[in-house]
């Protein structure tokens, strides 16, 4: 196999490569690659990164693999200038392989003892890594995804760190049962699939690219949704052994091309030749897609608007709690210890020269916050200063006030000279300020426990529950066919440490409940109030129609006591009675498939 690569000339791609006799070499080194077998393939970033190991004499799959090594280096240019911001340079390396680990050190020779217990983990799988010691931009940049190291992506997708992957090994299993564990690959693979054809609302696996298709069926499946205007991704399967054969699983559908729509299968290439076939619509219209971005109805409109004028509403109070959380408050990039931009940097210098006492929020760590301010502020560009909730302006309002000498920064800012010159007026302040917080807070937990009919606050999110009670109640749910929205806590590690529970979401889905979420963890505030606004210390929390039915062990009640959507229709009566309103009842449905969204 190694000489028919050779001959190829496939190795010319490649900017350095050697051959070794693994008879001749010494254990160490095979030890150190993990050679156990010849021929062997070892693909390498820098001295140590183990991008890939290919083992076997199957010369098709090498020169595949030399290919995607080839589109992965050069994803890493030598030249840190062909990177226009440092943004495009984390997506292209998280990237790089469909599963990336970002550690400290190498896969042999971890430098922390997490990196070491992930590699334990994930021994068996085909991974790319990075090491992050060598690199401090990119150790501090991939920090606004996730806080610590190490991190793993699967299709450029993070899934967490060393405590996720854990929960990922543990949920597989099942003391309670016989059944099969699956494995971390397995469990990786299913997570890569499910990021895959999700990527775009119509994403085509096929042999080849649309504009080099490498079988007939492919290529007249392209033809057809390009000729019926309809836009598509697309995944060569080709490239990807694991997705070739998954998939076939995965979907049940044995045969390629597959076409997905939001996340759907449709089915292949007969499928849509039959739909195309039926001239009662067209095939956009088959397929649930819009004719025209113009057809959006009024229903929708007015849903839409009415979610914006709550969200809007929340975020205005953030921004205003946000603004008077301190006498003067810093909206910056980064930190005062860590800024992430000159400007920010410049303007730290000059309030702690001036001996000016601030707090800062990151905006890069909330988006919603840094595109909301702009909007709110009237001003276009970051860092902001506001003192005692006003705004005063940005460096060079700052600079301007610092070169008039006719009275110091303090004092252009209306701050005392002095840290005792505290008067009953800031006194008021202050709590005007903590009146403004619990004002905010209040008005984010009703808009976000009334954002749908059933709320759930749970760990993740109903795709990937990250602790077996959200998994539970997820499934019981899902199970009872209950639409419900969401809010996942685990973006959070004090929350994570803190809950250490097990399966929620696999009552929910055994009751077959659709239900919506929020995550907890993505709002430190959100997570602490609600515990006070709903008097319950725990999560996950469920709510319907805004009002607090309880945990999990509140709906394993229900689903103990048999039929749970009966049962959920029960609680709904009995809040309402509760509540002292008469005028809405609900009665157990007719049918098993009447969902309970319609009753509401």
């Amino acid at each position: 196999m190694i000489n028919e690569v050779e001959k190829s000339g496939r190795f010319v791609k490649i900017k350095k490569w050697t051959k070794i006799d693994a008879e001749n070499c010494e254990s160490s080194l095979l030890e150190k690659y993990k050679v156990s077998a010849v021929p062997t393939l070892v693909f390498l970033f820098g001295k140590d990164s183990i991008w890939r190991t290919l083992e076997g004499a199957d010369s098709a799959l090498a020169f595949q693999t030399i290919s995607e090594f080839d589109q992965a280096e050069a994803a890493v240019p030598e030249d840190e200038e062909k990177y226009d911001t440092l943004e495009t340079k984390l997506q292209q390396l998280i990237r790089i392989a469909p599963v990336m680990v970002f550690m400290k050190g190498s896969p042999s020779e971890p430098r922390c003892k997490f990196s070491r217990a992930l590699m334990e983990i994930l021994q068996g799988i085909e991974f790319a890594s990075f090491d992050i010691l060598r690199d401090d931009e990119v150790r501090q940049g991939l920090k606004v995804y996730w806080p610590t190291y190490p991190q793993i992506y699967i299709q450029g997708k993070l899934l967490g760190g060393l405590d996720n992957i854990k929960e990922l090994v543990s949920s597989a299993s099942s003391s309670e049962t016989k059944e099969k564990i699956k494995s971390l690959k397995d469990i990786i693979l299913e997570l890569r699939l499910k990021n895959l054809i999700q990527k775009a609302p119509v994403m085509l696996f096929m042999k080849g690219e649309p504009t080099a298709p490498r079988c007939g069926f492919s290529r007249t499946i392209c033809e057809i949704l390009s000729n019926a205007d309809i836009q598509f991704d697309s995944f060569d399967i080709l490239e990807d052994n694991d997705i070739r054969q998954g998939l076939k699983t995965y979907s049940q559908w044995p045969t390629y091309p597959q076409v997905y729509v939001n996340g759907e299968l449709v089915g292949g290439l007969d499928i849509i030749q039959e739909l195309l076939a039926d001239s009662s619509q067209s095939l956009k219209g088959h397929l649930g897609l819009p004719e025209s971005s113009l057809e959006i109805n009024k229903q929708n409109i007015t849903a839409t608007t009415d979610a914006m004028e709550i969200d809007n509403a929340a975020l205005n109070a953030r921004l205003k709690s946000l603004t008077h959380r301190a006498d003067v408050m810093l909206f910056m990039k980064g930190n005062p210890d860590t800024p992430r931009c000159g400007f920010s940097r410049t303007i730290c210098e000059i309030l702690s020269n001036a001996d000016i006492q601030f707090d800062s929020f990151d905006i890069l760590e909330d988006n919603d916050i840094r595109q909301g301010l702009k909007t709110y502020s009237q001003w276009p560009t970051y860092p902001q200063v506001y003192v005692n909730g006003e705004l005063v302006g940005g460096l060079d309002i700052i600079q301007e006030l610092l070169a008039d000498s006719s009275q110091s920064l303090k004092g252009h800012l209306g701050l005392p000279e002095s840290s005792l010159e505290i008067n009953k007026q800031n006194i008021t302040a202050t709590t005007d300020a903590m009146e403004i917080d619990n004002a905010a807070l209040n008005a984010r937990l009703k808009s976000l426990t009334h954002r749908a009919d059933v709320m759930l606050f749970m760990k993740g999110n109903p795709d990937t529950p990250r602790c077996g009670f959200s998994r539970t109640i997820c499934e019981i749910l899902s199970n009872a066919d209950i639409q419900f929205d969401s809010f996942d806590i685990l973006e959070d590690n004090d929350i994570r440490q803190g809950l250490k529970s097990f399966s929620i979401c696999e009552i929910l889905s055994n009751a077959d409940i659709q239900f919506d979420s929020f995550d907890i963890l993505e709002d430190n505030d959100i997570r602490q109030g609600l515990k006070s606004f709903s008097q319950w210390p725990t999560y996950p929390q469920l709510y319907v129609k805004g009002s607090l039915v309880g945990g999990l062990d509140i709906v394993q009640e229900m689903a103990r006591d048999g039929n749970l959507k009966d049962n959920f229709l029960t609680v709904l009566n009995s809040l309402f009675i509760l509540l002292g309103d008469d005028t809405c009842h609900f009665a157990p449905p007719p049918e098993s498939t009447l969902k309970v969204s319609s009753l509401l």
